[in-house]
């Protein structure tokens, strides 16, 4: 498969929100309604794991706060409680059906690619999915059949966006499903964007950016990608 960059479809997390009311979280674990939406309303998968802290405090059987004992204890509960504070994504397992427990692999991504972490907030529908988050790929496993895939970053090239600049940073704005028009994601958790692509969400950041203190990040990141890509570089 040629290498590429690849965006994630994370379940929504607001851990971490009563330090930082203009982000979304992504660094601890979800206040209980969110807890409850995520298994009784999204069903996602590991949420409503029977081995999962969140679904064992959902069916009464532990309390909000040995939820949070047990995520400073085994250092997540998720893999989207600690998104934002080890800035990695990984793909996860397949803990249902024929296949049993098996590790997911990520087959196309690449050292120096783009991540794009994104999200649908409750109440919302699939086509306002919006980037919350973007990185350079500089820790990239391909997973086996021991370990599941993640990319990574531990470097400086990684940018969280506030909930208002999410307003103008809609995933669909950049990508089109090959062989639709739908702004549908699917069940999958990756979709693979062109570099091209991702020169447009980096430059729309930069201009999101412009009069943060992400300024010069974000525009040294655009910058950096592009002249690595060979994308042309387009001024503000």
């Amino acid at each position: 498969m040629e290498r590429s960059n690849i965006a994630f479809k994370c379940n929504f997390c607001n851990g971490g929100v009563e330090h930082d009311k203009q982000h979304y979280g992504y660094n601890g674990v979800c206040t209980p309604a969110i807890i409850e939406h995520n298994i009784k309303k999204m069903k996602y998968e590991w949420c409503s794991h029977p081995r999962c802290a969140c679904s064992r405090y959902y069916r009464g059987e532990m309390t909000y706060d040995e939820v949070w004992e047990e995520y400073y204890r085994e250092g997540s509960v998720c893999y989207e409680s600690v998104m934002l504070n080890n800035w990695m994504a990984l793909a996860g397992w397949d803990n249902n059906g024929i296949r049993g427990e098996r590790p997911r692999r990520i087959l196309g991504a690449d050292i120096g690619s783009l991540a794009i972490l994104t999200l649908v907030t409750p109440n919302s529908f699939e086509y306002e999915r919006r980037i919350f988050a973007l990185f350079l790929i500089d820790e990239y496993f391909e997973g086996d059949d021991t370990y599941e895939g993640y990319v990574a970053s531990t470097g400086k090239y990684r940018l969280h966006f506030t909930r208002r600049e999410t307003n103008d940073l809609r995933f669909w704005d950049f990508y089109e499903n090959t062989n639709s028009t739908d702004k549908r994601w699917g069940s999958g958790l990756f979709r693979y964007l062109s570099d091209e692509q991702c020169a447009r969400i980096l430059y729309k950041a930069m201009l999101l950016k412009q009069g943060t203190e992400d300024e010069t990040l974000a525009e040294e990141m655009y910058r950096h990608y592009c002249m690595s890509k060979g994308v042309k570089i387009e001024e503000a």
